[in-house]
């Protein structure tokens, strides 16, 4: 019987002897019994060491798709702080990779594998004694990640074993390609590699013709605001918006340019304003 037969007819109780018996108590202490759709077909090839991309909507369980197999070959290869980083997992955005970091950390109760939160926003000296001490399973943002793999003399990377690449299809975007090829460049070829990638969910989602009738209601309105995603960042010409709010920075100068450009567009006139925190007051300067 396979391992992938197992996993979808059965629970997580059925992999005893299959993967580290501390994950599975950690599982079940977590409340997660039965493995979900995106587990069940992704986790026999991760424990296989095979390359992959999986995609799955949003709340499908992908994060311990991968955080399971990656503990678990680390647990296998008698991975140490003096071993170094094993596993890096990328995220586009600080909060997915804090809440990957607090799975992670559930994951690894009573499991003596050392594991580390780097994004920006946070104290850059920190993260390096961090670093210096011996970091597993390195869990971040891409341009606090490269910024480490470039001036952190004690982050090295020649053991590691898996590149996670969480929400795969933001990370590939513009905003993030430099920094994603960056970080390739530094890591050993001979390695596992993971894309997880969020789906669109279909259900309760407007019609093309409904959609495309409820942007031009709004585009012939006199007054009205627009609470959007960064898709709304390119592509959308909308005639006489008078302001650009945005709540955080972008990834990329010309991201920033393409938001702002929604407004005063043609011979019009318009307003941008971006709030930042405090530890975001250095996009300002690369404007």
């Amino acid at each position: 019987m396979s391992v992938e037969h197992i996993i979808s007819q059965s629970h997580f109780s059925m992999l005893e002897g299959k993967i580290d018996s501390r994950i599975l108590r950690n599982l079940k202490d977590m409340g997660f019994e039965k493995p979900t759709q995106i587990q069940a077909i992704t986790l026999p090839h991760m424990l296989l060491d095979e390359d992959l991309i999986g995609a799955a909507k949003t709340g499908s369980g992908k994060t311990l798709a991968f955080l399971v197999p990656v503990v678990d070959k680390l647990i296998q290869m008698k991975f140490t702080r003096e071993k170094g980083v094993g596993c890096i997992i990328i995220s586009p955005t600080r909060e997915l990779a804090l809440q990957t970091n607090e799975v992670l950390k559930m994951i690894l109760r009573d499991i003596n594998l050392s594991y580390g939160l780097f994004v920006g926003g946070e104290k850059k000296l920190k993260e390096a004694l961090l670093l210096q001490k011996g970091v597993n399973i390195v869990v971040g943002t891409p341009g606090r990640i490269l910024d480490h793999l470039k001036s952190t003399e004690k982050f090295k990377c020649d053991n590691l074993k898996i590149l996670i690449l969480d929400e795969a299809d933001k990370l590939l975007e513009a905003g993030f390609q430099k920094h994603i090829e960056g970080i390739i460049k530094k890591l050993p070829k001979n390695r596992q590699t993971v894309l997880f990638s969020a789906t669109i969910d279909d259900k309760g989602k407007q019609s093309q013709p409904r959609r495309k009738e409820t942007f031009e209601t709004f585009v012939n309105i006199d007054k009205g605001a627009l609470f959007c995603t960064n898709v709304a960042a390119r592509g959308l010409d909308i005639p006489s918006v008078d302001w650009i709010v945005q709540y955080d920075p972008p990834t990329d100068i010309k991201e920033y340019i393409h938001r702002v450009g929604r407004t005063a567009r043609g011979l019009n006139s318009g307003n941008a304003v971006i709030l930042l925190r405090p530890e975001e007051e250095q996009f300002c300067l690369n404007v």
